[in-house]
């Protein structure tokens, strides 16, 4: 949640500010453990520490953004601003991550797909490795 509310910074749609305000209710920081890398099995783990932005709520910070792009009606690509040089991360629709090379598991559709049968707007939120 941390890192999708930092990544939606830049947008002033509905369901960023949404998310945003999710993410600072939630204490709005990455619980202290640092920036974000992807080990060898793509998975997150914290390394070095992620420089806070104006958003905040109290103590809550969100991570400053460096680079932002909105793609109409798909989502969004950011590069969060981190000691360690920086972490791209995308937040959009399944076809947004599709298109951005984002591969989601036969579960993880299946998820959306009975969220979405329910009225719910799905956001997917990804990670790009360096490189990438």
């Amino acid at each position: 949640l941390w890192l999708a509310g930092s990544a939606e910074g830049g947008s002033e749609h509905p369901i960023a500010r949404a998310i945003i305000a999710a993410a600072l209710a939630s204490g709005g920081d990455n619980g202290g453990s640092g920036d974000f890398s992807l080990d060898t099995d793509r998975q997150l783990i914290a390394t070095h520490p992620i420089r806070s932005s104006g958003s905040h709520c109290g103590s809550a910070r969100l991570a400053a953004i460096e680079a932002f792009e909105a793609v109409p009606g798909r989502g969004l690509w950011c590069r969060l601003a981190t000691d360690g040089g920086g972490i791209t991360v995308l937040v959009g629709n399944v076809r947004f991550m599709t298109e951005s090379g984002v591969e989601m598991s036969a579960a993880m559709l299946e998820a959306v797909r009975e969220e979405e049968e329910k009225g719910q707007t799905v956001a997917a939120v990804a990670v790009v490795a360096a490189g990438s």
